[in-house]
């Protein structure tokens, strides 16, 4: 402590030579890598020797207490020039950052040393150094404590700027982004909590922007809201995809901020209110279009942070009222507006594309099979069918048992095209709780299941199985004779692909199926969905 003293003596004594003072500064840098550095050091020997190094640590976190604590004594003083607290401002938040998941006592002091600096030094330079922690540490340290402490100071910092809001804003967002991403992929279960809160603190810098806001006036005003509804909605994405269990508080607070940037649940589900804000950030907000699109990568989850927003209102009438939605007028909207409902079909197929293809088909069964609407259930199954063209179109056909690895998981290359396809056509023509699908309340689900069918069959009869289209007939063929022996549609389907089966040569059975289909289309006559199952 010898050493720190005679540094901090020197500075107290820098009022006037710059050199002088660059030097004490970087004295002190080093003193306290070094302090911290030893800590790290008797951590890592402490495994091998753990009796004989316990003392060892222990005392090096005293030392690194007793550091701190000179520290925000010395900051504190009233005695102290400004011109040392200044230049101190920009190294001490990366020094006192390496602390932060030391222990408890260091991470109290860290806090505090932060909040003298706040309310001491400019706030414009503040928010640079807070940034510049931020993104350096992003991805060194995992813990999500360690940066509650300078997502609260961002917080303090932006109610304090008093000009270039916008500008400041805008920087600030992609640090605190960016920490949360990175992060978020190293959580496990111990660490859940701390994450919970580190969105909390999240949560308090929208806050802040809001206050912000609302003291502004015109063009700057605009952009700032168009900004701050960008952030919420990634804020809502992340949260969902992160946290194993979202309760109803936490999306009560982020569905608060919705009505400030009038986000409306219908505007979210058709993507429109999205491309407002595109629009508004992209006009004069950004000096080159380029850097538009490249700042809106850091939003990239915004699509599924909309959909968030609207599930969660259907889920909590709280929810719903905090966003000061009406359900019923929604629904109305789309079931009076079949351009608003395409609209919000296309949005969805956005934010499924997102998705690994092996989750996305474990969502889209799970959603077809729970599915009380059969005109859904048939949108649904239509995804499904375009999945398998798509994926037959880049990669052909898989072989016998070709897998890949995502993460940690063994998944089908291609999980459009694997057994399970046919699972759920036989899940959808036979339903669990026994007897054939509802006719014709699900003419449209079980006409796109037949052509979702006819799709696999005809793609891999062309490719190198033949055998197997033809064997897995056999499922169509016990359905029908278990559950659709009155089903005019089926029989025609089956009439015309496993009873013309003898004719080898793809074209043949090609025309055979695209007849029963064209058959049982006919059956169907007057349905909504028929035109967009053949496609």
């Amino acid at each position: 402590m010898v050493n720190l003293k005679g540094i901090l003596n020197s500075l107290s004594q820098c009022s006037a030579g710059i050199e002088t003072l660059e030097t004490s500064v970087s004295e002190l840098v080093e003193f306290i890598d070094y302090v911290h550095d030893n800590i790290i050091l008797q951590e890592s020997v402490v495994e091998e020797e753990q009796q004989q190094q316990q003392l060892a640590n222990q005392v090096s976190k005293e030392n690194a207490l007793k550091t701190l604590n000179h520290l925000i004594a010395f900051i504190s003083s009233p005695s102290l020039n400004q011109v040392v607290v200044d230049a101190l401002s920009f190294v001490l938040p990366k020094l006192v950052f390496r602390f932060m998941g030391v222990s408890k006592e260091l991470f109290q002091i860290g806090e505090r040393i932060l909040d003298r600096l706040l309310s001491t030094c400019s706030p414009r330079d503040m928010l640079t150094v807070i940034c510049e922690v931020l993104d350096t540490h992003k991805g060194m340290c995992k813990e999500p404590a360690s940066f509650t402490p300078l997502f609260a100071a961002l917080s303090k910092v932006l109610i304090s700027l008093q000009r270039r809001h916008f500008e400041h804003i805008k920087e600030a967002l992609p640090a605190v982004l960016k920490v949360l991403q990175a992060v978020s992929s190293e959580l496990d279960d111990e660490t859940q909590d701390s994450y919970q809160d580190l969105i909390d603190r999240a949560i308090g810098i929208a806050n802040s922007i809001q206050e912000v806001c609302q003291k502004l006036e015109g063009r700057q005003k605009t952009q700032i809201r168009a900004l701050l509804g960008l952030y919420v909605l990634q804020l809502m994405a992340l949260a969902s995809s992160t946290l194993g269990n979202v309760k109803v508080p936490l999306m009560l607070q982020l569905s608060k901020f919705l009505p400030f940037r009038n986000l409306s649940y219908l505007g979210l589900g058709t993507g429109s209110d999205l491309e407002a804000i595109t629009v508004i950030l992209g006009g004069s907000s950004f000096v080159y279009h380029a850097e538009c699109d490249e700042y809106m990568n850091y939003f990239s989850l915004i699509k599924q942070g909309a959909f968030i927003a609207v599930v969660w209102g259907f889920i909590s009438n709280e929810v719903a009222k905090a966003a000061d939605q009406e359900l019923g007028i929604v629904k109305d909207n789309l079931q009076n507006s079949q351009t608003t409902r395409w609209q919000t079909v296309g949005m969805l197929k956005h934010v499924l594309a997102d998705i690994p293809s092996h989750q996305r088909f474990d969502i889209l069964k799970a959603s077809i099979t729970t599915n009380d609407c059969p005109s859904m259930a048939a949108i649904l199954i239509g995804f499904v069918k375009e999945e398998m063209l798509k994926e037959y179109s880049q990669k052909g056909l898989p072989k016998n048992d070709e897998v890949v690895v995502e993460g940690d998981e063994v998944c089908p290359r291609l999980p459009f095209w694997d057994t399970n396809v046919l699972e759920l056509v036989e899940m959808l023509l036979k339903p669990s709780q026994g007897g054939p699908p509802s006719l014709p309340e699900q003419n449209d689900a079980v006409f796109l299941t037949l052509s979702l069918y006819f799709c696999s069959f005809l793609f891999e009869y062309v490719g190198s199985n033949k055998a197997r289209p033809f064997s897995t007939m056999s499922c169509l063929t016990t359905l029908y004779s278990t559950c659709f022996i009155y089903s005019q549609p089926l029989q025609i389907f089956i009439d015309y692909g496993v009873h013309r089966k003898n004719k080898l040569h793809w074209s043949f059975v090609r025309g055979y199926f695209v007849e029963g289909l064209h058959g049982v289309a006919f059956t169907f006559a007057g349905s909504s969905l028929t035109d967009y199952g053949r496609k």
